[in-house]
């Protein structure tokens, strides 16, 4: 008889189980919609709506109202449509208003904290408004923060002079240094997202009317388009 061991059994493939349906939250004809997969889509809440965050539960989204020389943080519930309003605040001018409005708010993924900018500070609250407290304040303008997965960091887009690239903060060490040297020729940079692991920054470049997706592994600062 053969000595040889017998080959090992093949893996079993474990399936998902548990996880939430998929929603979309997103802005159409001057109103806020809810979409959960295999349904139809639900009008939320009518009015300047920018830029709707979902929570990680699909049972909230975050977004801002234009209210004209204020920004009005809020939260709807998207079962009774319950809107909590956290706060205002000033979009500092035409370029503030600019800045805020790309200013997407930021569910963190392993809790149930909401993250924003008001272009100068970020700032975390709970959905309810409660606990609202400053996380880090930038020199230059800042805005579009994104937590990574453990919570132990923060990447924001700072806006220097006519140029902006991507920072991170560490709410470890308290520090916050930029990992992109992207210069106005290049193009202006946007919308970063951790990925799941914490290793790498996907982001975009503006330039030229056109916009390319890019990566950035967070350890080497190496980008790849």
């Amino acid at each position: 008889k053969s000595k040889e061991a017998p080959p090992p059994p093949p893996p079993v493939v474990q399936k998902a189980s548990g996880l939430p349906v998929g929603a979309l939250a997103y802005m159409s004809e001057g109103s806020l919609w809810y979409l959960r997969k295999g349904g139809r889509p639900e009008a939320m809440l009518e009015g300047a709506v920018w830029f709707p965050s979902l929570s990680p539960d699909t049972s909230m989204i975050a977004f801002w109202e234009d209210r004209g020389e204020n920004m009005m943080l809020s939260v709807i519930n998207v079962v009774s449509k319950q809107v909590t309003r956290i706060g205002q605040w000033s979009t500092m001018g035409p370029l503030g208003r600019s800045q805020n409005l790309r200013n997407a708010p930021w569910w963190s993924p392993n809790s149930d904290k909401l993250y924003f900018a008001d272009g100068k500070q970020i700032w975390e609250v709970l959905p309810d408004g409660h606990d609202l407290q400053t996380v880090y304040e930038h020199p230059s303008g800042c805005y579009s923060p994104t937590v990574s997965p453990d919570g132990n960091r923060v990447a924001f887009i700072s806006l220097d002079g006519r140029e902006q690239n991507i920072w991170i903060y560490s709410r470890l060490t308290h520090n916050a240094e930029p990992v992109t040297d992207i210069t106005q020729k290049e193009g202006m940079v946007g919308a970063p997202s951790w990925s799941p692991d914490g290793l790498t920054i996907a982001f975009v470049i503006y330039k030229s009317e056109k916009v390319n997706v890019f990566t950035l592994n967070v350890a080497g600062r190496n980008r790849n388009q």
